[in-house]
């Protein structure tokens, strides 16, 4: 299996409303065919944009996460 190229995130640097909703918009775009998003946190803005455009979540505290990326480890191996 080919590894992705990872992609920039610029939620986090948004300075603005406007801002959010294009870096989100942007990162949509970027995920292509993907309608799953797996993150510790997804904030207001965020959470809705993800959610009208059919995206499926799953919220994860950090050791959750921590795990996700073991277990791509194991299955990249």
């Amino acid at each position: 299996m080919e590894n992705p190229e990872p992609f920039e995130n610029k939620v986090c640097n948004a300075n603005s409303i406007a801002d959010v909703r294009i870096a989100v918009a942007d990162t949509i775009k970027q995920l292509d065919d993907v309608k799953i998003v797996v993150a510790s946190e997804i904030p207001g803005i965020a959470f809705g944009i993800f959610e009208a455009s059919s995206f499926e979540y799953s919220l994860w505290k950090k050791i959750g996460l921590m795990l996700l990326i073991q277990s791509k480890k194991k299955c990249l191996r």
